[in-house]
């Protein structure tokens, strides 16, 4: 395999339309969550052995060696096959629909908990319609009682609004930037229109309390890349997701919210807003020579 260098811009044109061709709801196959975590997962890139096919190479969060295709297994070569078989790691992140086609090659495969995204109907969290979710109603109507919030589209002209509510959210968890998304959060506000993203600001008396930031993975299927409010406010967080999917609803069914990453708080919140289904990400170690 021929390496390529890390990612970068130049890349973005042929890997959008490889994972736009794919369709897929799992938040990796996109281009800006690769290009903003590639610090974390060490991403390369490789071409197949015939010079037609992108492979990335990557570690997953607890060190597990990874290649990702951008192509599905019905499509490899044999030459590509014979790649991926010779190889120590794993396949990943491999989508469900993927496992059939590859069962005559695979010697096993595996999953995380930590590392499956959150699928959620828009249409649900932008009513928090059912019995589930009353709690988020009740709190959001309070919310909309006690505060006038106002949400902003974002936009170039808002990036030091956005870096003000991160700056915000930064200090009050009371942790690293580099143990925390802050820099992959800079990153995708200061490279907001080169990498597509929608996002929206939130402000509380005309100052800047909330961020959403992400972009459609599919025609279906939107994701929230991040998420950052102040923790002052109880349930800004509720009214920021309800609000932004109010607007999503004419375009899309689903909503990804990515990973809990193994955090027992965050796992706890997404599990609150009861998610359609968890999408696992399955770990496919294949049947060497």
């Amino acid at each position: 395999m021929m390496r390529l260098p890390s990612l970068s811009f130049d890349d973005q044109k042929i890997l959008k339309e490889k994972f736009a061709f794919l369709a897929l709801n799992l938040s990796e196959y996109s281009f800006a969550n690769l290009y903003l975590f590639q610090k974390i997962h060490q991403y390369e890139l490789f071409c197949d052995p015939a010079g037609k096919e992108l492979v990335i190479k990557g570690v997953t969060r607890d060190h597990q060696p990874f290649l990702m295709p951008t192509s599905p297994p019905n499509s490899w070569s044999k030459e590509l096959l014979a790649f991926f078989k010779s190889q120590s790691a794993c396949l990943y992140p491999i989508p469900f629909e993927w496992l059939a086609d590859l069962e005559p090659f695979t010697d096993h495969f595996d999953f995380l908990e930590d590392d499956s995204d959150y699928l959620f109907s828009v249409e649900k969290i932008a009513h928090y319609s059912g019995r589930h979710l009353l709690k988020q109603r009740s709190i959001v109507k309070h919310l909309n009682e006690e505060l006038q919030i106002v949400k902003k589209k974002f936009q170039k002209e808002l990036q030091v609004h956005a870096i003000q509510v991160l700056d915000l959210w930064q200090s009050q968890v009371k942790m690293e930037k580099d143990d925390s998304d802050y820099y992959s959060v800079t990153e995708a506000i200061y490279n907001y229109e080169q990498l597509n993203l929608t996002g929206y600001l939130y402000y509380v008396d005309q100052i800047p309390k909330g961020l959403l930031i992400g972009e459609e993975l599919n025609h279906r299927c939107f994701a929230f890349h991040f998420g950052k409010a102040s923790r002052e406010i109880t349930g800004l967080n509720q009214w920021m997701f309800q609000s932004a999917c109010q607007d999503l609803t004419k375009e899309y069914d689903y909503l990804n919210m990515e990973q809990d990453l193994g955090l027992a708080n965050l796992r706890q919140t997404k599990h609150s807003y009861h998610p359609e289904k968890l999408l696992h990400k399955y770990r496919v170690f294949l049947k060497r020579f």
